[in-house]
């Protein structure tokens, strides 16, 4: 078996079915696709049961676990060389599958590829292309991670470090992203390969949850993989010199305490800075910092 598509369901009714129907329509035909129904009620059951009996489809039902939890079962039971998720409101090009396995067929060196995507509304029409840059020729910075879903992996490196990181509810892909870096090389194909939806419900809309997920997940993966190679860390906090007669706002009392105090405690209370540095124009700023 070439490839594992896997869908993870929870209450994503009115969208699923165009997910399932982009798999089956794929261009190639060496592929299975596994369904985990994530304690779903809505009617996503119902549908469910129409693709119940087809010989290429595995329909899993089970109690609400969560992404990651649903991420690792789908790669137990998988049989395909390759995985890839496909989220339950988006939906794949038909020629998806066989751009991407390709791409791992002829590049051994490749642990997992991933392609640029449409951004859809909630009807699908077209809102922009999204263009991801290629790490390593296009772009130095690795902080750039492969979309979580529609990304293709081969199911030998994802065994190797272990899997999803269960601890974590949401950011899957930019946990497997920096774990994925450490031994194996990512790859992107600029050609639009899938359709991500947008609307109210979609998880990627709170940003405050993402954020400190990956706040962390970068600590976590410091601490489990980078502990004996910590870089060190120095904050520099800027202040600028306020104009005569416009508020000191360094020294703006809040909460009993000036301003700059509650920056500097947040900053050293953070655990991970090693040294702070004031830089300011202004010496009252410095003879008090």
């Amino acid at each position: 078996m070439k490839t594992t598509v896997y869908i993870t369901a929870y209450n994503y009714g009115k969208f699923i079915e165009k997910a399932i129907q982009s798999v089956l329509k794929q261009s190639t035909d060496d592929w299975e696709l596994i369904i985990i129904n994530d304690g779903s009620t809505d009617n996503t059951c119902d549908i469910l049961k129409r693709y119940e009996t087809h010989p290429k489809v595995r329909v899993v039902e089970q109690e609400n676990k969560g992404l990651s939890v649903s991420n690792n079962i789908a790669l137990r039971i998988s049989n395909g060389e390759y995985l890839m998720r496909l989220d339950a409101d988006d939906y794949l090009d038909e020629n998806a599958l066989l751009v991407l396995s390709n791409i791992l067929d002829t590049k051994p060196e490749i642990g997992l590829v991933y392609p640029d995507y449409y951004l859809v509304d909630e009807h699908g029409e077209i809102l922009e292309t999204v263009r991801r840059k290629k790490i390593g020729e296009e772009a130095g910075l690795l902080d750039l991670p492969a979309h979580g879903a529609c990304t293709m992996i081969r199911k030998e490196c994802l065994l190797e470090i272990g899997g999803y990181d269960e601890a974590f509810s949401c950011q899957d892909g930019y946990g497997l992203w920096i774990q994925f870096l450490e031994s194996f090389k990512p790859y992107n194909v600029n050609i639009p390969l899938f359709y991500y939806r947008q609307h109210s419900d979609n998880m990627t809309k709170n940003k405050d949850k993402i954020l400190k997920t990956r706040q962390r997940i970068n600590r976590n993966f410091v601490e489990r993989f980078r502990k004996y190679d910590v870089p060190r860390v120095v904050a520099v906090v800027p202040v600028i010199k306020r104009p005569r007669g416009v508020p000191d706002e360094a020294f703006t009392d809040f909460n009993g305490n000036p301003l700059i105090w509650h920056t500097l405690n947040e900053v050293s209370g953070s655990g991970l800075i090693d040294r702070i540095v004031v830089t300011s124009d202004d010496e009252k700023v410095l003879d008090r910092s």
